[in-house]
């Protein structure tokens, strides 16, 4: 699906230490997305930060990771067949899926 993708790879199923997402290891390709993926809800806390209680915080930041993020990181990040690689965006740091997250 080019929007939402698959759950083929959910909880990282099929990764082992040999698997490569290009000439990179997965493990460390998964790191390099998980920093986007905890960076992008911490520029959004800092608008509610002290204004709502902890515990809403933290299940606002899961509900929009979930809902929100990992759907556009696809989009973005998806490779062939993702909906913003047939409009021909490109993105080789990171700062789209971020900064169309973040607001």
């Amino acid at each position: 699906n080019s929007f939402v993708g698959g759950l083929s790879r959910a909880f990282l199923a099929g990764m082992t230490p040999d698997s490569l997402v290009g000439d990179i290891p997965e493990g460390v390709f998964v790191t390099f997305q998980m920093t986007f993926a905890i960076i992008t809800p911490a520029l959004i806390a800092g608008a509610f930060a002290e204004r709502m209680k902890f515990s809403a915080a933290l299940l606002f930041m899961a509900l929009w990771f979930t809902l929100v993020y990992a759907p556009v990181a696809h989009m973005v990040w998806g490779g062939a067949g993702a909906l913003m690689h047939n409009w021909g965006v490109l993105d080789f740091a990171g700062g789209t899926a971020v900064h169309i997250n973040a607001g």
